[in-house]
């Protein structure tokens, strides 16, 4: 690093560049002596070296990310009238490489936060013009590892593209560090997996990883194998994450490095919100929180970890204190982008806390409306990672009132969610099967066709069957075969059902759809939507007085005829008839409330038979099954 200030002898770095090749070294003692030249240099009125000491200062300590002992005497000596408005040496990239981290975290001075903001997309803009200055390849990885933050956490796409192909120029450098490159890869998981990019982000960090490894810099590599474990292998493997986070953590201690013990607590916590323990996860939240305090963590640091928290809270039902955590989270000085997040989560918790303790209005309705478009402007599919439960009942909500569809059906399907109980017929289910009326099944938004009505007409025969007799309960494998083929002995028609099955799947194109179990099959209730077993689910709920009229809007909706109007053999009447009668019993529970006639004239008018069901006025009921 040429032409910068010597700032100590005897023995110690003599200037800036010795002092970035001790931090790429892992020779941590150097950030005590540079906080202590910095101070020393403003002291004496040299406020362009001391700037740049200590932005060096504190991008080592955020990058390593284990302590912020001297981060804020650091940010002391960063003033912004001497910001280049085109950084062109070392100690000015330093002092910018460091403004830019502030600005992101949201300590840079109030009144002069706006203008830095500003600054800040000024230098994006003319990133990709670094090479030419022939810099020092870690040099330019330090600024890039500034700017990509800052892009992660305004969830700027554009601009980090552009950091991005700098990087890989400097990458191919022969000096260009381990250290710095393998931050680089960490600084890219990060924007990765912000956009739901989990395999590429899992590739950055293990390419990071390597790098740390081959170096023998073992402070490095803990930090990636906390990074490695917090961002994506809590998803796929919770040993090897658990594993990984104790074996980084036991490489520091809490006074040197309690980020690397709030980041294992915050492990734990993911995992125990992926295992649906949110009392175990709001502790390992709290903890991990705690130690963030004691690392002296700049405002806003925490966001993610306090997120995390707030899950765990709606998780366990503080609603309550989710929504003050949000409130703190939105008065914290955030990025526009991080801050449009926590106000979308808050309204997300606001409207679980009416789901779930139905108390859903029409205000509840117009603020969903708002959270889903929101949503969608952000680019945000995976919100509220940990809580798939919850965020599913408020996709099916907005689909059933038709609210942001396209954008939720694709987010729906992009996270591959389970359909929580209350989902319709407007959830993206890969296969709809009607038995109600006459028969219909459709596979992704199309009419299931095969190769002719006759190839077909044995796998469409089963389909049926399944959908009546078996549904999401399953029914005994035998059982089913000997309705379908009762000439047959029992080799002959488990033969027989083994071959039609696999003839339906191949039909259905849908893997797993149809599950055989135990010698039970069933369809998946994941995957497959029946409007019989829709029909059931809004029957049994009907005595819900608060939103009976809808519920019996939804019934006639479903109930469009007799079971399977197009089935002439005798097997489908007994079924044909619990339905009719489950119908009849919910009619009759409610003919002492207003509009009974008009329920009774829908449901004969949908199927005759109903009508007689009905108790005769002023006697007992008719003769019925």
């Amino acid at each position: 690093m040429a032409n910068l200030t010597s700032i100590i002898s005897g023995g110690q770095p003599h200037d800036l560049e010795q002092a970035l090749r001790g931090l790429t070294e892992e020779r941590f003692g150097i950030l005590e002596t540079l906080i202590e030249a910095a101070e020393a240099a403003g002291a004496r009125g040299d406020a362009a070296y001391a700037a740049a000491a200590a932005g060096l200062v504190l991008l080592g300590e955020h990058l390593r990310a284990a302590s912020f002992r001297h981060s804020g005497r650091a940010r002391a000596l960063l003033p912004m009238q001497v910001l280049a408005p085109s950084p062109q040496t070392p100690e000015e990239l330093l002092h910018a490489a460091a403004a830019t981290l502030c600005e992101a975290y949201g300590t840079w001075p109030q009144d002069h936060r706006a203008a830095l903001h500003a600054q800040v997309l000024d230098w994006l803009g003319s990133v990709r013009t670094l090479p030419a200055r022939q810099l020092p390849a870690d040099l330019v990885l330090l600024w890039a590892c500034a700017l990509g933050e800052w892009c992660e956490r305004h969830g700027d796409v554009g601009h980090f593209e552009s950091i991005a192909a700098v990087v890989a120029e400097a990458e191919v450098d022969a000096h260009a560090s381990p250290w710095l490159r393998a931050h680089w890869c960490v600084v890219n998981a990060w924007q990765l997996q912000a956009f739901g990019r989990t395999q590429p982000a899992d590739a950055a960090l293990q390419h990071a990883a390597r790098l740390a490894h081959d170096a023998d810099l073992k402070a490095l590599e803990a930090m990636v194998w906390l990074q490695h474990a917090r961002l994506t292998l809590w998803r796929t493997d919770s040993v090897q994450a658990r594993e990984m986070a104790a074996r980084a953590a036991a490489r520091g201690d809490a006074r040197e490095t309690p980020v690397w013990l709030a980041d294992q607590a915050d492990v734990e916590c993911r995992l125990a919100l992926r295992a649906g323990d949110h009392a175990q996860a709001l502790v390992h939240a709290r903890r991990a929180n705690a130690l963030l305090q004691l690392a002296d963590a700049p405002p806003s640091y925490d966001v993610t970890y306090r997120v995390n928290q707030a899950y765990a809270l709606v998780g366990v039902g503080s609603f309550e204190q989710a929504n003050e955590l949000f409130a703190a989270l939105q008065a914290a000085p955030l990025p526009p982008y991080l801050a449009a997040r926590v106000q979308v989560l808050q309204a997300l918790a606001l409207l679980t806390s009416e789901h779930t303790l139905d108390r859903w209005t029409a205000a509840s309705e117009a603020r969903l409306a708002q959270a889903m478009c929101q949503l969608r402007e952000l680019e945000w599919p995976n919100v509220f990672t940990f809580l798939p439960q919850q965020i599913a009942a408020l996709f099916a909500r907005a689909l059933a009132q038709g609210i942001e569809r396209a954008w939720v059906c694709q987010a729906i399907q992009s996270r591959g969610l389970a359909p929580p109980p209350s989902a319709d017929e407007s959830w993206p289910w890969p296969v709809r099967v009607r038995v109600l009326g006459v028969f219909a099944c459709d596979v992704n938004g199309m009419p299931l066709t095969g190769d002719g009505a006759k190839a077909a007409s044995k796998p469409l025969a089963l389909l049926r069957r399944l959908a009546v007799q078996a549904g999401h309960e399953g029914i005994q494998a035998d059982v089913l075969a000997r309705g379908l083929w009762p000439g047959e002995g029992r080799e002959g028609r488990a033969k027989v059902l083994e071959t039609t099955l696999a003839r339906l799947r191949k039909l259905l194109g849908v893997p797993d759809a149809i599950q055989l179990h135990d010698h039970r099959l069933r369809f998946n209730p994941l995957l497959v939507w029946i409007d019989a077993s829709m029909f059931v689910h809004v029957i049994d709920r009907i005595d819900n007085r608060r939103h009976q009229d809808a519920a019996w809007r939804h019934a006639f909706t479903l109930y469009r005829g007799p079971l399977l109007a197009d089935e002439l053999d005798p097997w489908v009447q007994p079924w044909r008839d619990r339905l009719r009668a489950l119908l009849a019993a919910a009619l009759l529970t409610t003919r002492h409330l207003a509009g009974d006639d008009e329920r009774w004239l829908r449901a004969t008018a949908a199927d005759p038979a109903v009508a007689s069901l009905r108790p005769k006025r002023g006697g007992g009921p008719n003769s019925g099954p």
